[in-house]
């Protein structure tokens, strides 16, 4: 059965919720942003590039420290490996969103990039059933989130 809130205090659920609602702004800003970047550019897949290396580079000063430098040597090499593989998938959705934008008009192409909560609940049901538990009312609210995208697309 589903948790209804993350084991932890309120507080660490605020905060996530914070947090989640945050990068659901600064990744909207991000492709809109894309939109108009993509229309300039001969490739998105440069764009692309170039948008992953500025991020690189506004975000290397956050991981200073010995304290992080030791956490990393302890890394485990399947610790590695999802890393590998989430950066992977995370660039790869990064590459397709550009590739979209610059065929597909911005409001189809960011409703169904939003598509994402399908596919987290049918990957946790498949491979993360000891962190996540997924359950029949976790997949309804998946399948309803996407219809709303749907329905937002097909009206438009």
């Amino acid at each position: 059965m589903a948790r209804q809130r993350p084991a932890g205090t309120i507080k660490d659920f605020i905060l996530g919720v914070g947090l989640a609602l945050l990068s659901g702004l600064s990744f909207g800003m991000a492709t809109a942003m894309a939109k108009t970047v993509v229309v300039g550019f001969a490739s998105p897949n440069y764009a692309n590039l170039y948008a992953n290396t500025i991020a690189v580079l506004v975000y290397s000063p956050l991981l200073k420290g010995r304290e992080a430098r030791a956490e990393i040597r302890s890394w485990s090499p399947r610790t590695w490996g999802l890393l590998f593989l989430a950066g992977s998938s995370a660039s790869m959705g990064v590459t397709f969103t550009y590739l979209a934008l610059a065929n597909a008009p911005l409001i189809f192409v960011s409703p169904l990039a939003q598509s994402r909560p399908l596919f987290v609940v049918f990957i946790s049901w498949l491979f993360l059933q000891t962190y996540e538990a997924v359950n029949a009312r976790v997949a309804a609210g998946a399948v309803a989130v996407v219809a709303g995208t749907a329905m937002l697309i097909v009206w438009q």
